[in-house]
């Protein structure tokens, strides 16, 4: 018995399964029958010449050439923007290559060290500038607010203090080759002497034994450099506006009519005789001493002629010491004499100008400064080292003030401290 033909609707749903699923597998699964028998019905749909039926293309609907256009320049900003964006990761790759060499080598700390010189010496002289000792002038604690107090005791220790440091800082605190010689830079008013009526009311002691004892105590101090140190010293000095013989300041025989430099010459008296060698004082005629150290040149004065006035204002006297320390480089330098560095006092104010230093005082805040409403430094002085090829490389404040003297050397000022407090100091 033969088999029945396989109705021709069957024959066209192997063709359609077969062009929609693309395989005999899942075409023969949709069907539901076994591959073979799908394969068998392949077959006779070809002999038959049955087709799958065509598909009819869906409608296109016509497209505006306005909508044209924007899509056609849609489609060039696109094109740009990934051009772009390809053109800035490519160039971020090349950052990251070879300009930070992030992935190839990490970041590590370099430093290049300065090659020493083969030739590094040169010698080293210590300047130590003393200025506005003041000394027989008394200041009251109690006038003061606790702040300060001075009087001929103090003043001792203070320049004490001074020589000491000095002495230190030049042996157990000091570096390299010993310095080659210390200078002596005397600035003035190392006595306070009688010029106005309340100094004439309260120094202690008298003024002619107030030049003899500071011409001891500066003796004193040089024995002292002489013994720790071992350098050779030079002693300069000018007069100070304090030292003078005069009711108001002379500009004629300032320096011969001048207290400080009879003080000095105490002192000079009194190294000759306690037989302290290696020790050369200068005098000066003049308001003015110069002198050098290796190839660098100095000018010490006081400070009341160095041609600037004015008050203290907001900014202090700095504007006017760096006036006055400007006009005496140019005076001189006018005048024949090249000055690298000047060292004044005067106005109590310890300040590094482009020209030099300005140097404080021993006495430290009094009432006449306080009636100024003057800048409240405490009692200070300078000492510098002096390089021979390279001038100054060091400057050190030297602080004299000992607690029991007052709030300035207590630490952080007081406002108010109880006389009880102050009497126990």
């Amino acid at each position: 018995m033969s088999t029945p033909p396989v109705p021709d609707h069957l024959l066209r749903q192997a063709i359609e399964l077969m062009a929609l699923h693309g395989s005999q597998v899942k075409a023969s699964q949709a069907a539901g029958i076994s591959r073979g028998a799908f394969q068998q019905r392949l077959r006779a749909a070809r002999e038959r010449g049955i087709d799958a039926p065509a598909v009819a293309p869906a409608a296109v609907e016509p497209v505006d050439a306005l909508e044209k256009r924007r899509l056609k320049d849609e489609n060039l900003r696109l094109r740009a923007t990934n051009t772009d964006l390809e053109r800035r990761a490519a160039l971020a790759e090349d950052l990251r290559a070879s300009v930070l060499g992030l992935m190839d080598t990490p970041l590590k700390p370099r430093l290049t060290l300065p090659q020493r010189p083969e030739d590094h010496s040169g010698g080293r002289t210590v300047i130590a500038h003393l200025t506005d000792v003041h000394y027989g002038e008394t200041v009251s604690l109690h006038e003061m607010d606790g702040a300060n107090r001075y009087d001929a005791a103090i003043a001792r220790a203070r320049i004490g203090r001074f020589f000491s440091k000095i002495a230190s800082l030049c042996t157990e605190h000091w570096s390299g080759p010993a310095p080659d010689e210390i200078v002596l830079g005397l600035g003035g008013d190392l006595v306070s002497g009688n010029i106005h009526a309340e100094l004439a009311e309260t120094n202690a002691p008298a003024v002619p034994a107030t030049v003899r004892e500071m011409g001891e105590i500066i003796a004193g101090g040089i024995g002292l450099l002489r013994q720790a140190v071992g350098c050779p010293v030079r002693v300069y000095s000018v007069p100070g506006n304090h030292g003078r013989l005069t009711f108001k300041p002379h500009s004629k025989g300032r320096a011969a009519m001048s207290l400080d430099l009879l003080a000095t010459d105490f002192a000079e008296a009194c190294v000759r005789g306690a037989g302290i060698k290696d020790v050369t004082f200068y005098r000066t005629d003049s308001p003015d001493a110069y002198f050098s150290t290796y190839a660098w040149n100095w000018l010490l004065t006081h400070g009341d002629t160095m041609g600037s006035k004015g008050g203290q204002g907001f900014i202090g006297p700095a504007a006017t010491i760096v006036r006055g320390h400007r006009k005496l480089v140019d005076t001189a330098w006018r005048s024949g004499r090249a000055i690298h560095y000047v060292l004044t006092g005067h106005l109590h104010t310890t300040l590094r100008t482009p020209f030099g230093w300005s140097g404080g005082s021993v006495v430290g805040y009094g009432e006449y400064a306080r009636d100024l409403r003057a800048d409240p430094e405490p009692a200070r002085q300078n000492m510098l080292v002096v390089h021979e090829k390279r001038g100054v490389i060091g400057h050190q404040e030297l602080f004299l003030g000992h607690p029991s003297e007052g709030s300035h050397y207590a630490g952080p000022a007081i406002v108010v401290r109880p006389y009880a407090d102050l009497e126990s100091a």
